[in-house]
């Protein structure tokens, strides 16, 4: 929340002075705003189908997958889909379980606009299929974990 804004050299020995100031972050910006109002825009104005095409090339885009079906282990395409979306500000990790391994997410990137837009849980679902390969479904959203903090958990279809 805090930054060095400036380094001040003094004209003589000794080490510069630091001045601190709120960082970028902790000043705040527009940007969920900006961003709830060109959704807004650009989805109504899409048929549903061509809505979720489009939520699919951007999930493509921001997984940089180009095409679906990761290889490897399963293990593997896991560790790699989590630390991907851990690079982008999710708070992820995956579950070994009986019926099948499954994601969850701690942290939304979207809280700031997914009340009025939904469909981006849709947008994770397909950034989670094309980064692993195969099929997930989405089984809970913003609900109470463990540690009392809202989770999403997708779990994935063998």
């Amino acid at each position: 929340l805090v930054d060095v804004s400036e380094n001040l050299r003094s004209g003589g020995r000794g080490r510069p002075v630091k001045v601190y100031g709120l960082s970028r972050l902790a000043q705040g910006d527009n940007l969920t705003k900006l961003t709830d109002e060109v959704l807004s825009e650009w989805l109504q104005a899409l048929s549903p189908q061509d809505a979720s095409e489009a939520l699919d090339r951007v999930a493509g885009r921001l997984m940089g997958v180009e095409k679906p079906g990761a290889l490897g282990p399963i293990a593997r395409r896991l560790v790699q889909c989590i630390e991907l979306l851990n690079t982008m500000h999710y708070k992820a990790r995956w579950e070994a379980r009986a019926q099948g391994p499954r994601m969850i997410i701690e942290t939304c990137p979207y809280a700031g606009v997914i009340t009025n837009h939904p469909e981006l849980c849709l947008m994770d679902k397909k950034l989670l299929e094309k980064s692993l390969g195969g099929s997930v479904e989405q089984v809970a959203k913003l609900e109470k974990g463990l540690r009392n903090i809202p989770i999403c958990i997708f779990e994935v279809i063998n």
